[in-house]
């Protein structure tokens, strides 16, 4: 997908965006385009849905591609966001509320996770996506191949089994990523242990 349609739509979506720290537009740019799986008319940002007393809520983004089976909401999360327990309260209502309307998917990323690890979130997020368009499409094969023949099943095993290839391997990536991160944690913890020993 060409930056230039993503620039298009962070144009439009400007408003929607609006961030005292600029974390949803860094979000897009950092994130949402380095995704190849999907493009700019699959993301929604500042979702409108309706809680269970009717009240409007919004999720910072939501991807959407019905034809592939794909409902995925997003929210960052931040500090600001809970300062007592009424927001706690708050927190939870919209989650289940999101979860029971929206009959999607719901991936929560605080800001200070996903700027600093880039690569896992998109992993992630790459891995939900092929999860669900595999579900989704098995789904459909099972269906459709009621009525058809065997060479006609054989293809759409095929097609499953590509998708459970891919699925597989993206799998794969995000289990060395989160390996990656955890080494890398006790590495510096050691490092720091050692450093401070050397000051003592």
């Amino acid at each position: 997908m060409s930056l230039k349609q993503w620039e298009d739509w962070i144009e439009r979506n400007k408003v929607n965006l609006e961030h005292e720290a600029d974390f949803e537009e860094r979000f897009v740019r950092e994130i949402l385009t380095k995704i190849p799986e999907i493009s700019p008319k699959n993301v929604t940002s500042q979702y409108l849905f309706k809680d269970q007393s009717n009240v409007k809520r919004y999720i910072d983004f939501f991807i959407s591609d019905p034809s592939r089976g794909i409902k995925i909401a997003i929210e960052l999360d931040g500090k600001s966001k809970i300062k007592n327990m009424d927001d706690w309260v708050n927190l939870f209502v919209r989650q289940n509320a999101l979860v029971s309307n929206v009959d999607g998917l719901l991936l929560r990323f605080a800001n200070v996770y996903w700027l600093h690890n880039d690569r896992l979130v998109i992993s992630e997020i790459r891995f939900s996506i092929s999860k669900q368009e595999h579900d989704f499409k098995s789904q459909q094969l099972k269906e459709q191949a009621r009525d058809e023949n065997k060479d006609q099943e054989k293809k759409q095993l095929e097609v499953i089994e590509a998708l459970s290839t891919k699925m597989t391997a993206l799998e794969q990536e995000l289990k060395n990523l989160t390996e990656q991160k955890e080494k890398n944690t006790t590495q510096e913890i050691q490092k720091q242990t050692e450093l401070s020993k050397w000051t003592l």
